[in-house]
Formats: structure tokens, sequence, C-alpha cells
């Protein structure tokens, strides 16, 4: 028997019920395949700028804040030894993080080619971090690759140190 044909067969209030029942599916399937991801999409996406406006603002205010103090002529501390290379031993060795080193380059005066393998990469930015906010280096170039053992990194980074 076709579709039709049983279509035929039924009552007319048994045509009712599954029409308004096939209406309600239609109407479900809408909302789920359609309505509630794109709601979804829409509420992650205000969320997301929300966060981009308070770190936007965050960084602002920080470049404010970095932009009075050079007017007042404040500097960074830098080492008595205000040799780069010694400072990057120095601090590279007080974090273990020396036997990851595979390469150093020296390219101009007080800039430095840094080649790690397999670094722990958060204690690594960690370390970079204290590096530029104590000791007066800026990171001239910076790339990494992520390896699949979870948290590592190769890393290679050009550093020089303010003057």
């Amino acid at each position: 028997m076709s579709l039709r044909e049983h279509w035929d067969n039924l009552a007319d209030r048994e045509r009712r019920a599954v029409s308004i029942g096939g209406v309600l599916v239609f109407i479900l399937l809408v909302y789920l395949l359609l309505w509630l991801p794109l709601s979804d999409a829409v509420a992650n996406n205000q969320m997301n700028v929300k966060t981009q406006r308070a770190l936007l603002q965050y960084l602002q205010n920080a470049n404010e804040k970095i932009q009075t103090l050079k007017a007042q002529g404040i500097q960074l501390n830098n080492t008595d030894s205000g040799d780069l290379l010694t400072i990057t031993e120095k601090t590279l060795s007080s974090q273990q993080l020396s036997l990851y080193l595979k390469q150093v380059q020296q390219p101009k005066q007080n800039q430095l080619t840094l080649t790690f393998q397999q670094v722990p990469f958060d204690k690594m930015m960690e370390w970079l971090s204290g590096l530029t906010n104590t000791q007066g280096v800026d990171v001239m170039q910076f790339s990494a690759e992520k390896l699949s053992d979870v948290g590592t990194a190769n890393v290679m980074m050009t550093l020089s140190l303010s003057i």
C-alpha cells in the first residue's frame, strides 16, 4: 500500500492529528537544527566581544601608564653586568631552562638569537616575562612550534638589550 492510499484511508480526524503532528515535528526540527545553534553562536560571540573589549580597555590603560612613566623619565632597572649574554645565561640557569637551549647566535651587538627545543612553554614564557620586565630586554622576534608533548614547544626568539 502506498503512502497516498494510506493517507486516503485515514479518517478526517486522524488526518488532522497527523498533519498537526507533522507541523509540530517540523517546528521542533527547525528549532533544534537552526534556531538553537544560531542563538548559542550569537551568545558566544557577544561574550567574546565583551572579553575583547575588556582586554582592549586594559591594554589602553596600561599603554597610558607606560607613556606617562616614559614621559617622567622612569626606566627599567638594568643589572650591573649590562651584557645581554650574561643576563640571559644567569636567568636561564636560575629557571633550569639551559638544558633546552640548543643554539645561541649573536647577530649584532646587544642582540641574541636563541633556539630552544622541547622547552616547557609556560616556564619559558614566565622566564621571558621576567627578563623583559626586570632586565630591560626586548623581544625583537618570536616564533614557537607546538609539539605533540603537552605543554612543550620548539621556540626561536631574538632578544635585544634596551639602551
